[in-house]
């Protein structure tokens, strides 16, 4: 079974678009799937528009961040293999059989998406410099190699998820699945993914703040079980 987890916070003019794609692309799957929409405090009609387009919904009462949300959708997702994407239409779900190939065929246990923007950059300058940075600490500390250490395209064998202690609250949950992932043994691959740029709205994540913060949080991955 599948699991496709979707946070969203403030979505409503994306996320239609995203679920109805969605499932399309599932229907092809031919295996039992389940859309989760963690509903992270919204204050316009995400939740509604997530429950009308038959997705399963978690409601959070406030905005308690990215990490809680997934963390949530974890935790009520029955799938044996689960994806992560977000709902602002940057990820394009007709690419997730890409994503879970690898685990059904060659017995990996995550696939991280690499994002490849298409015409226009979708990374600012200093985006693009933090995610850099963080890459080479994965390499420094772990040994491992990674084009994009920070996509929140992935998927993942549910029982590998199930021994990751995770703490995170916000947007370093990414990273802290990635460095308790390598540090358990667990097999961790990449493929290519197509990335636009959120129509509306713009992005939530502060470079400094959340850079400091995603920081603190591959140390402390590392350091801690």
């Amino acid at each position: 079974m599948l699991s496709i987890i979707i946070p969203a916070f403030n979505e409503e003019k994306t996320l239609e678009a995203v679920l109805v794609r969605t499932k399309e692309t599932i229907q092809g799957l031919k295996i039992p799937c389940e859309i989760i929409v963690i509903d992270d405090g919204s204050t316009d009609g995400t939740f509604n528009t997530a429950s009308g387009n038959g997705a399963i919904v978690v409601k959070n009462e406030m905005n308690l961040g990215k990490g809680v949300a997934l963390k949530r959708g974890f935790s009520v997702a029955k799938g044996d293999i689960v994806v992560t994407m977000d709902a602002d239409g940057s990820h394009q779900p007709e690419e997730i059989p890409m994503l879970i190939s690898p685990i059904i065929n060659d017995g990996v246990d995550a696939v991280i998406g690499v994002r490849q923007y298409e015409k226009n950059p979708g990374l600012s300058l200093t985006h693009n410099m933090g995610n850099r940075i963080f890459n080479v600490l994965f390499r420094l500390l772990l040994g491992a190699s990674f084009s994009d250490s920070q996509s929140g395209f992935r998927s993942f064998r549910k029982t590998s998820l199930e021994k990751l202690n995770l703490k995170a609250k916000r947007y370093d949950i990414e990273s802290e699945m990635l460095v308790k992932l390598i540090k358990k043994g667990h097999k961790v691959v990449e493929r290519k993914i197509t990335c636009k740029k959120r129509v509306h709205g713009s992005t939530r994540i502060s470079v400094f703040r959340d850079g400091f913060r995603i920081f603190v949080r591959i140390i402390l991955a590392y350091f801690t079980s």
